[in-house]
């Protein structure tokens, strides 16, 4: 797919950040509507939200249907599993894989765990060889800085490792920039093992608590303090065309109107792309 703006991949709205996370009651359709109309190319749902849809009496092939019909792809499925080698993780990842082949994704973002490096990379092994009895599937792995999972570099081995049509990596600037060696390792990275990048600010940190800075000071693209323009023009350079994925987790943000957040989420990100 053709994007609509500088950047020639597909620009998709992350709804984790409008979730049940942020005490919010999702409005799947209202948001998918939404999103259309502010000019993306996909919608990825979160899990949260379809389970909350589907506990209302709402349906996936209801949710495909209204995808269809504002012209929206299905971008990647958000929040799928924690992967840590245990049979809970991987049941949960199995209902995701259900839910994606109904809603027409591929693509599975997982987060990983674990005390040491082989132990993360078998767990993902296991993930990847489940998931063949499910379908054609490839999974999204987010590195974290609080998680087991915290570097670009790890996360390159794990995929080279269970192999790119298996696996890739979701590089998202927010983590990128708590990874010592981020930029260094970006830079090296083939682009076959990038599943898709996220876009997204950071408000001046106001303390040590990473998970709150994480999860609700994140801001729209160029209104912050990370290197947003150097990360769009490393990408731009490198030949990167595949998803640019928005997610601003921010709680006062979230309060906002639907309408006026998706469409400052494209905006700002876009005029990053486009050089």
């Amino acid at each position: 797919m053709t994007a609509r703006g500088g950047h020639p991949g597909p620009f998709s709205f992350n709804h984790f950040c409008r979730s049940l996370w942020y005490s919010l009651t999702p409005d799947l359709p209202g948001a998918i509507k939404a999103c259309a109309r502010a000019g993306f190319d996909q919608f990825a749902p979160d899990c949260l939200s379809l389970a909350a849809w589907q506990e209302q009496g709402g349906t996936l092939a209801e949710l495909a249907r209204l995808l269809r019909d504002a012209g929206l792809a299905t971008g990647p499925l958000a929040a799928c599993a924690m992967i840590d080698g245990s049979a809970a993780a991987l049941d949960q990842l199995a209902g995701a894989a259900r839910m994606a082949e109904v809603l027409g994704t591929s693509i599975l973002q997982i987060n990983v765990t674990g005390p040491d490096a082989d132990l993360r990379a078998a767990a993902v092994e296991a993930a990847c060889d489940m998931l063949g009895a499910y379908g054609e599937f490839r999974l999204a792995l987010e590195y974290m800085p609080i998680s087991g999972l915290a570097t670009l570099a790890e996360t390159l081995e794990i995929v080279a490792r269970v192999g790119e049509a298996r696996a890739g990596v979701l590089v998202d600037i927010w983590h990128h920039a708590h990874d010592p060696d981020g930029w260094q390792t970006l830079a090296g990275a083939p682009l076959g093992a990038i599943a898709y990048v996220e876009i997204d600010d950071a408000l001046p940190p106001e303390g040590e608590d990473l998970l709150a800075e994480m999860m609700d000071r994140r801001t729209f693209p160029g209104e912050g303090v990370l290197e947003t323009a150097r990360f769009a023009k490393l990408l731009r350079e490198r030949g990167y065309d595949g998803p640019v994925s928005v997610e601003v987790l921010n709680r006062k943000l979230a309060a906002e109107p639907i309408g006026w957040f998706a469409t400052r989420a494209i905006e700002t990100s876009r005029s990053l792309f486009a050089g």
